[in-house]
């Protein structure tokens, strides 16, 4: 959940495609990313990132694989490899809540087709020609990490259910498992019992379960199953002889990841002695191994109480049903150049009554502004009103809040709603807010022509600082563009003129109404004009 409301959030509705596992009790888990790097000079580069890892700042203990290689331009056919990848690619769509826009739709598309003519390389110290992709959960794809066979098995892994743990009962000898003490208390006792014989279980130290954190919230709402620190790591370790196989990624050791899920791992492979067991784990005694932050596990006089799972069950329930009931959002206009969102359903929010709460708000506007979902549950709508275009978004912040007995516990989550009546020229008017002023559209301008985009917003963010402590002013708004900024867009037009092809839009933007010509300082447009008849005769705008 964002911590703060932000109209810019509006930009990311189109790149946000929510999704869901094709089983009725499956969630949808993967962490992965494919990115594509371009040059002038080679063909494309892909880096694929495999991870246990979601998009959060949290402090856990997690695992990352990348694998990196450039796109084979000369192939016709492609890597056979690769296809399980671009199968999980393609099928990404077919998952999508809500029709997908088509410049996706191209999009995964393309990235399917193109990554199938991809040479992958795998890290140091893992077999190049014995590594696999393993989607599963998908039609085809029901594949999962199989165990037989092996001489010894590690499993790491903060939640445990069923068959996928109790293979350490029944294969291999000196086992290990590591995991969170909650879910090695709330194990079967004959389970535990039967792993104990052949394995050794550890967990994280007090210390390294949670390290010591800023004061600052987390930057979005956990769901039941997670937390902010601690393990979050899934890796699965077989060795067999002289030789090892990992999996890693984002399935749990759970029968729901094994057989319900969507998730993704990959396999790799090599020799004992350099990925197996005791290379990843370490020396007893030696500091800076994964050994050293390890305590054995003894089990905890603490249980999970019914209460506890129940609330967590509650939360869970409640989400599915808000995203079943096929949400809606209308935007209605107004008077005086402000609108209304209508939320509505497809079908009745029936919530179980022990979910005392449920409230919702545009992540555009503040927490405190939030309505309660109750009218949905007979037809009704839920209405923000008085909004101005700016504000008005597709991302709804849901909030649950479940009570048990006296107890209660929240969950909050982020839907990407599919609008109607969205005015055309809302985008327009959210970059208008963003260049408002003179100072504000050549701060934009600089950063869209920086090398470093972030280290750009770092820097500026450090110099507002220190003029805001030095008791300085902002400068004053600029008139005719200074020489530098006339020579980065020179060097823009030879070295990125991607970069111009936005700054060209932006322009366009600002230019439909007086307020965005204003903005442009003096001496601004034929400066631009120079550069447009430039980028005209390398027909790159």
């Amino acid at each position: 959940m964002p911590q703060s409301d932000s109209p810019l959030y509006s930009y990311l509705e189109k790149s946000v495609v929510e999704v869901r596992a094709p089983t009725k009790h499956g969630v949808f888990h993967p962490k992965v990313w494919l990115l594509r790097f371009t040059s002038d000079n080679e063909p494309p580069l892909f880096r694929f990132v495999c991870l246990s890892r979601n998009l959060t700042s949290d402090q856990s203990w997690d695992t990352a694989l990348t694998l990196e290689g450039h796109l084979v331009q000369s192939r016709r056919r492609g890597f056979w490899r690769n296809r399980p990848l671009s199968d999980f690619i393609a099928a990404l769509p077919s998952l999508a809540v809500s029709q997908v826009n088509p410049d996706v739709q191209e999009l995964t598309s393309s990235l399917a087709d193109e990554v199938l003519r991809v040479r992958f390389e795998v890290p140091k110290d893992f077999d190049g020609e014995d590594w696999s992709f393993m989607p599963m959960g998908l039609r085809r794809y029901r594949r999962t990490p199989t165990f037989e066979g092996c001489s010894r098995l590690m499993i790491m892994s903060p939640f445990l259910s069923g068959e996928p743990v109790s293979v350490l009962a029944l294969t291999g000898k000196d086992n290990v498992l590591i995991s969170r003490s909650e879910s090695l208390d709330a194990l079967p006792p004959d389970l535990l019992a039967d792993i104990q014989n052949r394995t050794r279980i550890y967990m994280f130290s007090d210390a390294a379960e949670r390290p010591e954190m800023e004061d600052e919230e987390p930057s979005y709402a956990p769901s039941c199953d997670e937390d902010l620190s601690g393990l979050h790591a899934k890796l699965y370790v077989a060795e067999s002889g002289w030789n090892a196989r990992l999996f890693t990624g984002s399935a749990n050791a759970t029968d729901a990841a094994f057989n319900h899920n969507v998730e993704f791992l990959v396999e790799l492979s090599g020799r004992r002695s350099q990925i197996g067991i005791d290379k990843i784990l370490g020396r007893e005694g030696e500091k800076g191994t994964l050994l050293d932050v390890l305590v054995p596990y003894h089990p905890s006089s603490i249980a999970k109480d019914a209460q506890q799972e129940r609330l967590e069950s509650l939360l869970e329930l409640g989400r599915a049903a808000v995203a079943e009931a096929g949400l809606m959002l209308r935007v209605v206009s107004e008077s005086g150049g402000l609108f209304t969102l209508r939320l509505g359903a497809q079908s009745p929010l029936i919530l179980e009554s022990e979910l005392v709460e449920a409230q919702c708000h545009p992540i555009t506007i503040s927490v405190s502004q939030s309505k309660s979902l109750t009218p949905l549950a007979d037809g009704g709508e839920v209405c923000f009103e008085g909004l101005p275009l700016r504000l008005i978004t597709g991302f709804l912040a849901v909030r649950l809040t479940a009570e048990v007995q006296w107890v209660r516990r929240a969950l909050s989550f982020v839907l990407n709603v599919p609008v109607t009546g969205m005015p055309e020229e809302r985008d327009r008017e959210i970059l208008r807010g963003i260049v408002a002023d003179r100072n504000q559209f050549l701060r934009y301008l600089r950063f869209l022509l920086s090398v470093d985009p972030q280290s750009y917003i770092l820097s500026s963010l450090r110099t507002r600082a220190a003029t805001s402590m030095g008791g300085g002013i902002e400068p004053a708004p600029s008139k005719m563009p200074d020489a530098p900024l006339f020579e980065d867009l020179v060097k823009t037009l030879s070295r990125s003129p991607e970069k111009l092809v936005r700054i060209s839009r932006l322009i366009e933007e600002l230019r439909h109404t007086e307020k965005g010509v204003s903005v442009l300082p003096e001496g601004f447009t034929e400066l631009w004009s120079v550069i447009q008849v430039a980028c005209t005769k390398e027909d790159d705008l």
